[in-house]
């Protein structure tokens, strides 16, 4: 009488890389009493072979292909540039349906665990982007709703007469909303950028240096209703002012 089966498993498996790999598997079960032997033998050699099929798309992910033998949904792992996320979404979930300011952050499309796990890593690595979204059903609603929430803003630079070499330097970036907000028309404000959102990418410290358009732009002033825009203004001038610049234009 059979009382205990053992049941080996195991492939070798070649990787895009000119390497391979062989997981491989040995389980063990006692026969119970009325049991069959074949089907005790048959649920081992079930188990034994999608452990080393896992292993198989384990590796492969590890090398950025699909996986081989999982029949799942896969997903796909997204920038979303305004917002500053990694998302993770499914690759059902059509191209024309995002966003115009998503971008392909990782190539390739990968099981759920697997997929988290890498925009995970994206994330520490992203300089500026701090949030993680998974939408493992591919419901697009609350992006849509952020979108129609979204405040749309302007860039000025406000210049002094200073020059260095072939680069004009700001003295002051005011960041405004694009409506409900009228500034000064003066020679030494100037557009510098006509749209964006108010979400995290553009935040940048004060006296951080950031290359944009055509200047060096040192402080950086969010200016969300006319009286704080009129305040920043005028804050300006009087600096201005103490320093002794000649030929500033006055508000």
């Amino acid at each position: 009488m059979i009382t205990t089966v053992t049941v080996g498993y195991g492939r070798t498996y070649s990787l895009p890389d000119c390497g391979n790999v062989k997981p491989s598997v040995t389980l063990t079960a006692e026969v119970g009493d009325g049991e069959s032997t074949a089907d005790v033998m048959g649920s081992l050699h079930a188990l034994a072979q999608m452990h080393v099929e896992n292993a198989i798309d384990d590796a492969l992910e590890m090398e950025g292909q699909e996986p081989k033998f999982y029949t799942g949904p896969l997903y796909r792992i997204q920038k979303w540039m305004q917002r500053r996320a990694i998302v993770v979404l499914p690759v059902q979930v059509h191209g024309t349906d995002l966003p115009g300011d998503w971008r392909t952050a990782c190539l390739g499309h990968f099981r759920l665990q697997t997929a988290a796990s890498k925009a995970g890593h994206l994330l520490e690595q992203e300089n500026g982007y701090r949030e993680l979204m998974i939408l493992d059903d591919g419901n697009l609603e609350s992006v849509h709703r952020w979108w129609e929430k979204r405040t749309w803003f302007r860039i000025y630079g406000i210049y002094t007469e200073k020059r260095y070499g072939r680069l004009r330097f700001a003295d002051q970036v005011l960041i405004v909303p694009s409506t409900g907000i009228t500034l000064p028309h003066a020679p030494q404000i100037l557009l510098l950028a006509e749209r964006f959102d108010d979400v995290p990418p553009y935040e940048v410290e004060l006296g951080t240096a950031v290359n944009l358009v055509d200047g060096v732009f040192e402080a950086w002033t969010v200016c969300r209703t006319q009286i704080e825009l009129d305040e920043a203004i005028h804050a300006w001038a009087d600096r201005e002012t103490a320093a002794g610049v000649e030929e500033r234009v006055e508000f």
